[in-house]
């Protein structure tokens, strides 16, 4: 099965629930990949920019894993977090 997990909030739970559940969905072996729009950008920025803000270590955990497809280039740019999404 093909999975595509959406953030869009800068709520940080809202974003960790969409990680937790990409790695479950990949342990279980489904196809799947994560895309980043709106204010959930700014928690991009975050979480590259600050190695110890709450859930990093989780976020490089999937990115580590590949399955960030990509993040909204226009939205980082807006939210100023195009540098750390180009990361």
């Amino acid at each position: 099965m093909k999975l595509l997990w959406v953030a869009f909030q800068e709520e940080p739970m809202c974003f960790v629930h969409v990680l937790v559940n990409a790695l479950d969905a990949q342990a279980r072996g489904h196809e799947v990949a994560v895309i980043v729009e709106g204010a959930a950008c700014k928690l991009v920025r975050s979480y590259h920019d600050e190695p110890t803000f709450a859930f990093a270590a989780l976020y490089r955990k999937v990115q580590s894993a590949g399955l960030i497809a990509g993040v909204c280039r226009a939205c980082a740019s807006k939210m100023g977090a195009l540098e750390a999404a180009q990361a």
